[in-house]
């Protein structure tokens, strides 16, 4: 993103925020219009420089000058014979175009705000201005207009009134009083229109005009500003009376209810497409400052300005609430993902969480409702931040007996609620029929579920799969998601022996907020497991290099292994023009027995005699009658085509003692592959290591892939075949196999491959 001419935007976060755009770069530096702007010629190559200098002598255009040893292949060449490049001279951040300043400083005045006296005879607010000639004078913005009081600016003394020596000076409009006050403001405001509008100075939009609502990128590379670059700015001191008229603490506004911002911005009308494009910005702009606000509280939280909410417990559970936002660690906090792999898989699923976040946001569906959620890396911990839960504080006031003994009530009795539930929310978690906002009536709560009566959907957060919730209201929430995903309706028993019916994981928790709405929370299982790789490369097979690393233990970190949505719609798709192709022949098949049968008639009943037609006097069938047309749409909706996936198959469940007191995993209760959508999960799991991967490299080879260069793009390339990362030492054995046996200009291509592999290997590695 480039800088802006004013302060940068989220400037507190970080220093030298990078661009995402350039201009222009000529042989690794800036081009001309960035280093003039800047001043900074030291960084262009010599080489540039003279031919430059040279093509400005004779009139030519610069041209570009390749550095000794570069190829046109260098990419190929080993990177040998060019010139070493120190890394602090890398341009990390675009310059601003400078241009003349019309002023030297215009900021509120220490004499703000106005006194209750003076407010009733209309100030408004006081302004201290610093002009290009040198003088310093305090401005009133009056309900008639401006003028110059006659308080000098650095002055201790407060004299508001007009200033009448020598003349008064007034005007409507702020504009008008500088133009009157400075003629150095005139001359150098008019300059700047008339630099506006000279070609030779135009630059793109998109390399001058920043991204709205959109945080720039701080690099890992920045270098440290000079102390000449620090000025006194007193505006940032004074940016949040400016926005919120408060001068003291306790007349600051409140924090802002993001969850409810979020919602009614998702609520807005999207039936024109002007309804269309107004919710996308007021979305965008609200998901941008909720994400700045997440940095925010995430730094303050790391540097140990905020103190948390739970600190008698463990340091690893603690909780943070800051700015109506709440904020954990990543980590295995409660134990919930000790069966799976710890800090590790509890990282890795927080991970999945924003994706599947991601996902809901880009289908968008009516009656879906999701609570801000972001994560935040920052100085080696992961931070999850989500908004606050409508109802999360509310207590049910309920006597205990009441809750052990609910049968026994009366059936009058149960219909009327007492004091204390009318004070809480209890009615809208269904003591009696109501419609939620999402517009959907909500059956009334079972009288004993009041151990976690804000889940309704779902396994319970700390009963798991032994105490499981459903709610009609959500399963046809749940419903959408599933049509979207194609996911299938499954079975799932508690402890007690109780059948419930889901569509997504049981893992995937429905919850009802004190606002009528449901929302949905831990979405990490809206996709299948890949169970070929927990069953065959648990070991670490895919990372080892050789068979000996391999039989030393490797260890794969966790066992959060997933398979993607991409993969899903690309096994999806394939089965289906698999069916396509089956209807075609099982009809081309008719079509020719039909014929045949045809034939053996008309044959049959020729009088004895009869002269046969020759095969050249045959009627031939037209093009359009020999061909059969499939409809892939209405072979999706043929009841042959079902394909389903279960989200619960093959799930590990957390580990229960046995008999000797080890804890072992917990077998999943949806392992039977005799069911269709359980045996579609394993054929999805094996299509990924069998057709996706070995047709990746195919297309290379046919130079049919174009942009993977480093490891960045070749993990972008992976995931959107739908390929995770984990894969990589998959990968690697079939670019192998490939480059021994094949021949061409592939196996150049391939070679590239394989040295972003072993550099994105390398880095996980590191990582790990």
């Amino acid at each position: 993103m480039p800088p802006s001419e004013s302060t940068p935007t989220f400037g507190t976060i970080g220093i030298n925020p990078g661009p995402s755009v350039f201009e222009g770069i000529q042989s690794g530096a800036l081009g001309a219009v960035e280093l003039g702007a800047s001043g900074d010629a030291s960084s262009k190559p010599q080489q540039v420089q003279q031919q430059q200098q040279k093509s400005s002598k004779s009139g030519n255009k610069p041209q570009k000058v390749k550095p000794e040893g570069e190829t046109e292949d260098g990419l190929f060449a080993e990177w040998k014979g060019l010139p070493k490049t120190d890394l602090t001279k890398l341009p990390t951040s675009m310059p601003a175009v400078p241009h003349p300043a019309c002023f030297k400083s215009l900021i509120f005045s220490p004499f703000n705000p106005p006194p209750p006296h003076l407010r009733q005879r209309g100030h408004l607010v006081y302004l201290t201005l610093v002009t290009l000639e040198g003088e310093a004078h305090m401005i009133v913005c009056h309900t008639k207009g401006w003028y110059v009081a006659r308080s000098n600016a650095p002055s201790v003394s407060f004299d508001p009134a007009p200033r009448t020596s020598p003349k008064v000076i007034s005007a409507h409009s702020l504009i008008d009083l500088l133009h009157a006050l400075s003629p150095g403001f005139t001359s150098t405001l008019r300059g700047l229109q008339g630099q506006a509008s000279n070609p030779a100075l135009a630059r793109e939009p998109i390399a001058t005009v920043p991204i709205p609502q959109y945080p720039p990128a701080y690099p890992w590379l920045a270098t440290a500003p000079s102390l000449s670059a620090i000025n006194p700015d007193l505006v940032k001191t004074q940016l949040a009376y400016g926005y919120t008229g408060a001068i003291t603490p306790d007349a600051l506004e409140g924090a802002r209810d993001w969850n409810e911002e979020l919602q009614n911005a998702r609520e807005l009308p999207k039936a024109t497409t002007q309804e269309r494009v107004l919710r996308e910005r007021v979305l965008q702009k609200t998901h941008a400052e909720f994400t700045a606000a997440c940095i925010r509280g995430s730094m303050a939280i790391a540097r140990g300005d905020l103190p948390p909410i739970n600190p008698h417990e463990e340091e690893k559970a603690h909780m943070w609430l800051a700015n109506n936002i709440f904020f954990t660690k990543g980590v295995n906090s409660v134990d919930a993902y000790t069966h799976l792999g710890g800090d590790e898989a509890a990282r890795i699923s927080h991970a999945k969480d924003a994706a599947g976040v991601r996902l809901m946001n880009k289908m968008d569906l009516d009656n879906v409702y999701l609570l801000g959620h972001t994560v935040v890396d920052w100085q080696g911990e992961r931070w999850v931040c989500q908004s606050v839960l409508p109802g999360i504080f509310s207590r049910r006031v309920q006597d205990e007996e009441e809750v052990a003994e609910p049968a026994k009530a009366d059936a009058a009795t149960s219909e009327v609620a007492t004091d204390k539930e009318k004070e809480d929310w209890v009615d809208v978690n269904g003591h009696s029929r109501e419609a939620s906002k999402s517009g959907i009536e909500v059956e009334a709560a079972p009288a004993n579920e009041q151990e976690n009566y804000l889940i309704i959907y779902g396994a319970d957060s700390e009963g798991g799969i032994d105490k499981l919730h459903w709610d009609a209201g959500m399963h046809k929430v749940m419903g959408k998601i599933a049509a979207v995903q194609k996911l299938a309706l499954h079975k799932m028993k508690d402890s007690k022996g109780d059948e419930y019916e889901y569509w997504t994981s049981v893992d995937v928790k429905g919850l009802r907020g004190s606002d009528g709405r449901r929302y949905l929370l831990d979405l990490p299982r809206l996709s299948p497991v890949d169970i070929e790789f927990l069953e065959k490369d648990m070991e670490g097979k895919l990372l080892a290099s050789d068979e000996a690393k391999a039989d030393e233990g490797v260890q794969y970190p966790h066992r959060v292994v997933l398979l993607r949505p991409e993969l899903l719609e690309t096994f999806w798709e394939h089965e289906l023009k698999f069916l396509a192709r089956k209807i075609h022949a099982e009809k081309q098949q008719e079509k020719t027995d039909a014929d045949a049968a045809a034939a053996a008639a008309a044959g049959e009943g020729k009088k004895d005699g009869e002269e046969t037609a020759t095969d050249g006097d045959k009627p031939q069938a037209t093009e359009g009658e020999s061909k059969i047309t499939i409809d892939a749409a209405s072979i999706s909706k043929d009841p042959r085509f079902d394909l389903r996936f279960n989200a619960d198959a093959f799930v590990d469940q957390p580990p229960k003692a046995d008999a000797d007191g080890k804890p072992t995993y917990g077998p999943s209760s949806q392992t039977d592959e005799a069911e269709p959508s359980v045996k579609a999960v394993r054929d999805a799991s094996i299509f990924l290591r069998t057709v996706v991967v070995p047709s990746v490299l195919l297309e290379v080879i046919a130079n049919n892939t174009i942009g993977v260069m480093d490891g960045a793009s070749l993990s972008k390339h992976l995931h959107a075949k739908g390929i995770n990362i984990r894969y990589l030492g998959y990968l690697m054995k079939h670019i192998d196999r490939y480059v021994l046996t094949s021949e061409g200009e592939g196996v150049g291509h391939l070679k590239a491959i394989s040295v972003s592999v072993n550099a994105e290997l390398g880095f996980v590695a590191t990582q790990k």
